[in-house]
């Protein structure tokens, strides 16, 4: 990551403990942020996908899903 040691420097004004901000811990802190990031994509994107599937028996929240099975 660029400007690791910046931002890193930076939380250290902010956190509680200083000494626990630590360059590893953002490293793996951004990683796993990133890891939300395209989960939170793929969600959203399913209902698209669902819809095609479907067709017209998929409506969002007021599918009838008694209907559907």
């Amino acid at each position: 990551m660029l400007g690791t040691n910046k931002l890193v420097k930076e939380l250290k004004l902010y956190a509680k403990n200083p000494a626990s901000i630590t360059k590893d811990d953002l490293t793996s802190y951004h990683q796993k942020l990133e890891l939300i990031r395209s989960i939170r994509e793929k969600f959203t994107q399913l209902p698209a996908a669902i819809t095609d599937k479907l067709g017209g028996l998929y409506m969002g929240t007021g599918t009838d899903w008694t209907l559907v099975l």
